[in-house]
């Protein structure tokens, strides 16, 4: 009974890592793929590829949270961008 315990409890533990980490890397191929080909904005490109290449070493660097809280705001200016809230790289009057 204690075993099954402490597997169900490690197993429990370990799950919203998994998770966390299948989001970075769900995160990184979105923006992979909208780069490919939704944008037409070279300065948006570049920001959010900047963005891209900062998540991936936060990723190789173990720090998933911080990799989701940066893939997150590269999807969020391609959505902005997508709904027409971003003109020339972001900028607005």
């Amino acid at each position: 009974m204690k075993r099954t315990f402490l597997f169900l409890a490690a197993a429990l533990t370990v799950s919203p890592a998994f998770a966390a980490g299948d989001l970075c890397d769900a995160n990184l191929q979105k923006i992979d793929d909208s780069l490919k080909t939704e944008t037409n904005n070279t300065t948006l490109d570049q920001r959010i590829g900047a963005l891209r290449d900062k998540a991936a070493q936060e990723q190789a660097a173990g720090d998933t949270k911080a990799c989701i809280s940066t893939t997150t705001e590269a999807l969020t200016m391609l959505e902005k961008q997508k709904s027409g809230g971003g003109n020339s790289g972001g900028t607005s009057n």
